[in-house]
This record gives structure tokens, sequence and C-alpha cells, in this order.
């Protein structure tokens, strides 16, 4: 009986995980909240978690040197993104009113609006994954996180639900969004970076095939 709190006992091990990535998501949304930190704050997330996972390092120090070494390249990539964002969002609004409602789809205008932020989701969920993983030009790992969303079709998908699922509670299912508010906020950013990352595990092998042990950079990527 005595083993089970053990520190190094599997029990204390998935305690010590979990309240790392509580920790990591807490970190997580406090530095999104200036909204331009947005994308160095999800690199430094999936950074952190990638060596958590690998077991390297301090989870605390590993955030901060993530967020240092990801800055400038993630704010660019996030700069990039958000205006694109922010006028699909307008035009979506423009074409379906106040209310998004399936009758309101109807037009040529919102399909293509929900459609655009819909692959927008697909590729965000590849680029900070890409960016915390690969060094790579700004344009490199758009165009390659583009390419691997459809190349990996299936587990863009599954990310981009993920992904997607508290945004989408909160514009169409406020109550349930509310009921399940601690939980977003305590550990459910950085416990599906952790699940997108173990997904993508494989595929980033396949992008570097001669790197038998995952190392926290590489040589500049070629586009893929």
């Amino acid at each position: 009986m005595r083993r089970i709190f053990d520190m190094d006992s599997p029990l204390m091990r998935g305690i010590t995980r979990f309240a790392d990535l509580m920790f990591l998501n807490l970190l997580t949304l406090l530095c999104c909240v200036p909204i331009v930190t947005i994308g160095a704050a999800l690199a430094a997330l999936y950074g952190a978690v990638g060596r958590m996972q690998r077991e390297e390092g301090h989870t605390f120090s590993n955030y901060f040197q993530c967020f240092k070494e990801n800055f400038r390249q993630a704010t660019c990539l996030w700069l990039i993104l958000l205006p694109i964002l922010a006028l699909l969002i307008l035009a979506l609004g423009y074409y379906t009113g106040d209310n998004l409602e399936i009758k309101a789809l109807s037009s040529a205008g919102g399909i293509v609006s929900l459609a655009g932020i819909l692959i927008w989701s697909m590729i965000v969920s590849w680029v900070f994954p890409l960016q915390s993983r690969f060094v790579n030009t700004v344009k490199g790992t758009l165009r390659n996180a583009a390419i691997c969303s459809i190349a990996f079709l299936w587990k863009t998908l599954i990310m981009t639900v993920l992904n997607l699922l508290p945004w989408v509670l909160f514009l169409a299912w406020p109550p349930m969004f509310m009921a399940f508010a601690l939980g977003f906020a305590l550990v459910y950013f950085s416990l599906i970076a952790s699940i997108n990352l173990r997904l993508l595990k494989k595929s980033f092998s396949s992008l570097h095939p001669d790197e038998e042990h995952e190392e926290d950079t590489y040589e500049e990527e070629e586009d893929v």
C-alpha cells in the first residue's frame, strides 16, 4: 500500500503530470490576456507539453524558455492569422445577422464564411505544434501547416474538433459552456495540447524520418 504513494509510483506520477497540465493551462491563459501574445503562449504551451512528455526539464522553466524562443516568430504568425479570422467572423456575422442559425447559412456568403473559419481552424491546429517543434520561416511554417492539414486529414479533423469545442459551446450552447467553464479554465487547453502532440508524434517523425529521438529543435526544416 505504501508503494502506491511513492513519488515514482504510477499513481503519483499521474497526479504530478495532471498538476503540471493544470499549471501550464493557467499560465497559458494568463499569457494570452494581451491577445497579441496568444501565438507565443500557444507555441510555448506545445513546447512545454512536448518536453514534459519526454520528461525534460522543469515545467515552469520549460514554458518560459519556449515562450522566449518562439516569441518573435509565433507572434508574427499570430498577427497574420488574427486579422484573417477577424474578417471571416465579420463576414459570417454580416451574412447571418445576430443569431447563427442553420437557416441563416442558406446564403452563399454565409456558407463561404463558415467554411473559411473551418479551414482557418484546421491550419491553425498545425501551426503552433509545428512552430514549437521545428525551426522554419514564417512562410514555411504556414505552408507546411496547410499541407499537413490535408495530408493528415483525419488527425486534423480530430484536433480541430477538440480545439473548437469550447468556442462552439460558448457561441451555440452557453449553459453547457458554463457547466464546463471551470474545466476549461483549469486544464482543458493543456490537456488537448497533450492529446494533439501524441496524435502528431508519428506525423512529426515522418517529417524527419532520420531522427530516431525527438529533440526540441532541428536544423531548418524543408517545406513538406
